[in-house]
């Protein structure tokens, strides 16, 4: 039966009670709070244990209600006890607890339903940014990808190549800088009164076919037909259209050889 059990229970706590020091047992009972993440039903069944240990007889009840109304996490549970009390008495542990429980169960379901609105906040934006043509994503992603895509820039488009300074040509042998000389050959028809000739380059200096300025037979040379010096009389144009020129003859001095046209 149920007093038995309770004969029982009390020779239990006698048993072991008696093996323990009460002023640290009492001491742990009144230093005891609801811990974080802790229940209501969590924290009373803690206060009853170590209420058990402590001795107090008659007044269990009451000390546990004061207990659980000073260690309670909720501050809203101990004002609201606390303007339900009187001078005289003071809320009962199961007034206590049936408050504390109730306000937990709405603690729950407020976070449940801020939890539910941001995610209707987020669904929402997310549909705004579709239907603006834009793909929904955090802003942490955003910076991660807009830091990737300009590494892979500047990975895929490489700074240009520093333009160095042409080097100079080599000095000639007799110590004096080589420039560049105007072109000799070019693409052009005969001279009126001159033979003619295939359509490739030649040279109209001495009208053979194109080679350096330095190899051409012409110069040095005096034009038959101008007197002036550097061609022959075949490629001469100031000669008058329709007269023959004469073989010219004239080379410059250590050549040797013969020249027809």
């Amino acid at each position: 039966t149920w007093d038995a059990f309770q004969v029982l229970l009390s020779a239990l706590y006698s048993h072991f009670a008696s093996a323990r020091n009460i002023i640290v047992e009492r001491r742990k009972f009144v230093t005891r709070v609801q811990g974080l993440g802790e229940t209501v039903l969590e924290y009373l069944g803690a206060l009853r244990r170590l209420a058990s240990f402590c001795d107090y007889g008659e007044s269990l009840e009451s000390r546990v209600a004061e207990m659980f109304i000073s260690g309670i996490h909720s501050t809203e549970v101990q004002d609201r006890l606390i303007r339900e009390s009187d001078r005289a008495n003071s809320p009962s542990l199961e007034r206590a607890v049936q408050l504390a429980q109730q306000f937990e169960r709405t603690s729950r379901d407020c976070d449940l339903f801020r939890r539910l609105s941001d995610r209707v906040s987020n669904a929402s934006h997310m549909v705004e940014r579709i239907q603006d043509g834009r793909s929904f994503q955090p802003l942490s992603d955003q910076h991660a990808q807009d830091g990737e895509a300009s590494s892979s820039r500047r990975t895929q488009h490489p700074p240009p190549p520093r333009r160095e300074r042409p080097s100079p040509p080599p000095p000639s042998l007799s110590g004096r800088e080589l420039r560049p000389s105007p072109p000799f050959f070019r693409r052009r028809s005969l001279p009126r009164g001159a033979r003619a000739r295939s359509s490739c380059d030649f040279c109209f200096f001495c009208g053979r076919k194109s080679h350096a300025r330095q190899d051409c037979p012409a110069s040095g040379a005096t034009c038959f037909s101008c007197g002036r010096a550097g061609h022959f009389a075949n490629v001469c144009r100031s000669r008058p259209r329709g007269d023959h020129y004469q073989q010219q003859l004239t080379f410059p001095v250590g050549r040797r050889g013969s020249v027809r046209t």
